[in-house]
C-alpha cells in the first residue's frame, strides 16, 4: 500500500462545472467551498488520513490542464505566462487561493507537504499556452518561490 500520494490542489475554471476549486469571472477568482470544491477536497484528505496516506498537495499548475497559471494571467489581462510570477495582482490572487486552502487543512496530519506549483517554468509550453517574456529566467521563479514560501 502506498504511504504517500500527490493530489492536485487546483482546478481553476472560467466556466464552473463538475469539480473545481476556484472559478474566475473577469478579474476575480472565487474559491469554491461547496461539495464540488473544497468540500470534495475534504473527502479526499479524510480518505487519505483514514488509509494512513500522506499527501503532497500542489497548489497551481504551470500547464493548461485544470486551469493553471495561464488562467490567472489571462483573466487579469496579461500576455505572458511568467507574469504569474511578477505581477502583484497575480501574486495576490494566488496568495488568496493558497491561504484559503492552507487555512482549511493546516492542522491535518494527512498532509505531508505543499507544492507551490507543478513544473514551474517561464513558458507554459502547451500549443495553446502563453509564451514567456524576454525577461523571464531562473531567478524570476526562484524569487517568486521565495516570496510565496515566506522566506
Amino acid at each position: 500500500m502506498a504511504s504517500k500520494g500527490l493530489m492536485w490542489g487546483f482546478n481553476d475554471v472560467t466556466s464552473p462545472s463538475g469539480i473545481y476549486y476556484q472559478s474566475w469571472s473577469g478579474q476575480t477568482g472565487t474559491v469554491n467551498y461547496g461539495s464540488n470544491g473544497l468540500g470534495h477536497m475534504d473527502t479526499v484528505v479524510q480518505a487519505a488520513w483514514d488509509a494512513g496516506v500522506k499527501l503532497i498537495i500542489t497548489l497551481v499548475n504551470n500547464w493548461g490542464d485544470y486551469g493553471g497559471m495561464d488562467v490567472y494571467v489571462k483573466q487579469l489581462g496579461g500576455s505572458y505566462n511568467d507574469q504569474f510570477y511578477t505581477w502583484d495582482t497575480a501574486k495576490t490572487a494566488y496568495k488568496k487561493y493558497v491561504n484559503a486552502v492552507i487555512s482549511r487543512y493546516k492542522v491535518s496530519f494527512a498532509i505531508m507537504a505543499w507544492e507551490l506549483c507543478n513544473e514551474c517554468r517561464c513558458a507554459n509550453g502547451d500549443s495553446s499556452g502563453l509564451p514567456a517574456s524576454s525577461s523571464c529566467n531562473t531567478w524570476t521563479i526562484i524569487n517568486w518561490a521565495s516570496e510565496m514560501s515566506g522566506d
